[in-house]
């Protein structure tokens, strides 16, 4: 059985309850890859879905990432994912431009997800581990 536990940080509504809302649909999820990618994913769903100020992007991710203006990140959350003796740590917060996230690992969906406004936020062309917010 997967289990997620909010680690640190601002721990703010939007995004517990975003957590709490992904529990019920990754549970009975039995492969490792399959719940990381259902948490992240579903995760900034429901972030970006609830949110209550007019943010740019929501991001989840596990590894090494650079922000160019860390004034700019907002309620991040440190959050810790569980299955069996498997497990790992995501940032989840919410960005606003002008401002860059830098993934320095591995993306894909087990480790990255990230959604904001089309008309504000794009991924890098030449780097899809970079995400722009004007």
């Amino acid at each position: 059985m997967a289990v997620v536990t909010i680690l640190s940080g601002a721990a703010s509504g939007i995004i517990a309850s975003a957590v709490e809302s992904v529990i019920d649909l990754i549970v009975d999820l039995t492969e490792w890859d399959d719940v990381r990618k259902e948490f992240t994913r579903d995760t900034v769903d429901a972030m970006w879905g609830n949110r209550t100020h007019n943010y740019d992007a929501a991001i989840c991710y596990n590894l090494d990432y650079n922000i160019a203006d860390w004034d700019r990140i907002y309620e991040k959350t440190a959050v810790k994912l569980e299955l069996g003796l498997l497990h790992t740590d995501y940032d989840c917060f919410f960005m606003n431009g002008e401002n860059d996230f830098w993934a320095l690992d591995d993306g894909g969906g087990i480790n990255l997800a990230a959604t904001g406004r089309q008309d504000q936020c794009a991924w890098d062309e030449d780097d899809d581990l970079h995400l722009h917010c004007d």
